[in-house]
């Protein structure tokens, strides 16, 4: 059997809602529910890879073995402090996106980042990983 979730909300985020609700064809529980569950999605996702995250910076100085010369060592302890950079930059920019703020803000932050994106990593991510926009 299904159960209620009551939310309580000021009148102004109640109009807000109820506006997405008209544009989208949804009424308004679908349309909270649908909100509601794609949040916990993002966030239980987002938790998972930042706790694998923790996990490979706290086992970075238990996986080298301590045979090779130092400057080896710093060199591959640098691609993966650069490595976790990035995932951990992946993370945060989609959740931006993700987050429910007016696409016109989201327009200028994807440009924002995909112009940080072509001078520190020589082209956007969807370049470099060769995947289509959504549009």
């Amino acid at each position: 059997m299904a159960k209620y979730v009551r939310i309580y909300m000021s009148e102004s985020d109640y109009e807000l809602i109820e506006r997405m609700a008209k544009n989208s064809g949804k009424g308004i529980s679908t349309l909270a529910r649908e909100i509601l569950l794609n949040g916990l999605k993002q966030e239980l996702r987002d938790t998972n890879l930042l706790n694998r995250l923790i996990q490979k910076i706290e086992n970075l100085s238990d996986s080298q073995p301590q045979t090779l010369p130092v400057q080896q060592l710093q060199s591959e302890r640098l691609e993966e402090l650069r490595n976790l950079i990035f995932a951990v930059y992946l993370v945060a920019r989609n959740t931006l996106l993700n987050s429910s703020i007016p696409e016109a803000t989201k327009h200028s932050l994807m440009n924002f980042f995909e112009r940080h994106e072509r001078e520190v990593f020589g082209g956007t991510l969807y370049e470099i990983f060769g995947l289509k926009k959504s549009e």
